[in-house]
């Protein structure tokens, strides 16, 4: 009987220390803001204007993660992820995301292979993504992107 009572409070305190951890944890993530952060995907407000709720705004992360290449002599593979924010409660736009992905898709595939690698690295990530977002932009009808996020972007020799 001994022996039970003794793995019990072995449990027990194990179960403690996991719960203290855990709750720990929470308040350091919520101090430092993390939480927050991860709510967003990392990206920042998509707007400076402070009375705007964050809460207002989802992610569009339905393009995913595309393989592409530049129109180099030997082209440059490209890994490439595009995210941007979309009013949570404007359901027709974001049907109108969800049906024009594969063109949305079409159009960052010929922005690329038109272009060369030095091309791309002389133009700079925020000119790409201003003309990209541009482009993406004559395409919809029924709202705009104000930003583009890219959560990768990568050149592979």
């Amino acid at each position: 009987m001994a022996k039970s009572t003794t793995f019990q409070r072995i449990l027990i305190y194990i179960l403690i220390a996991l719960g203290v951890s855990i709750i720990s944890l929470t308040i350091i993530l919520a101090v430092s803001g993390s939480i927050d952060r991860a709510r967003t995907n990392g990206m920042p407000v998509p707007t400076d204007d402070p009375q705007l709720d964050i809460d207002d705004y989802a992610v569009f992360d339905g393009i995913g993660s595309l393989r592409l290449s530049t129109c180099d002599e030997e082209p440059v593979p490209i890994v490439l992820s595009v995210l941007f924010y979309y009013p949570k409660a404007d359901s027709l736009y974001y049907e109108e995301l969800c049906t024009k992905t594969r063109s949305l898709k079409s159009i960052i595939v010929s922005y690329f292979s038109g272009q060369t690698k030095a091309q791309l690295q002389k133009k700079g990530e925020s000119t790409v993504k201003a003309q990209l977002r541009n482009l993406l932009n004559k395409e919809l009808v029924l709202g705009k992107i104000d930003a583009l996020y890219f959560g990768e972007y990568l050149f592979f020799e």
